[in-house]
């Protein structure tokens, strides 16, 4: 080592503690961040759209007409202001597997909240009196807490149809 390193290593200024202070809080600050964006896409990745009560209502409605409930699967659900489109599968009495649709048209009423007015099975009305008898459980439907969740979207390939 030469007379000139020994200068130079002198020369170092000393370390401020408060510059120092400041750099770990902008490290702490940035990895915090870091966290806290993957903490949000993680929820968003496993957050399941919700549909409203009218969603739920229609469903039920599919599910106490449908002989085997269980093997209901909804694959779409369209909804408008006053009506739900409901698209689903399921397996029948002999094992086959069937897809169908149904449109429940709701309407306001003072009283009583959302109540349906029509209902399409496959393009095929429901008679009103049957509609009335299930009108008549729709508060001890929305106490039980339908379940709300929607299906995901289909993808853009093939391969996303697959369920």
């Amino acid at each position: 080592m030469t007379f000139d390193d020994e200068e130079t290593e002198k020369k170092s200024p000393p370390k401020d503690p408060k510059a120092e202070l400041l750099k770990k809080l902008k490290i702490g600050g940035i990895a915090a961040a870091v966290i806290i964006v993957f903490v949000l896409i993680f929820m968003s990745a496993t957050n399941k759209p919700q549909g409203h009560m009218m969603f739920g209502i229609c469903r039920t409605f599919v599910e106490v007409q449908t002989t085997y409930p269980p093997t209901l699967h909804v694959t779409e659900v369209e909804q408008y202001q006053r009506a739900v489109r409901i698209y689903y599968t399921y397996t029948d009495a002999f094992g086959t597997q069937k897809s169908e649709f149904i449109e429940c048209a709701f309407e306001s009423v003072p009283g009583k909240g959302a109540q349906l007015t029509a209902i399409l099975l496959n393009r095929t009305e429901i008679d009103q009196e049957t509609i009335k008898e299930f009108n008549d459980t729709i508060s001890a439907i929305v106490a039980g807490e339908p379940d709300l969740t929607l299906p995901r979207p289909f993808g853009k390939n093939l391969e996303d149809l697959k369920r």
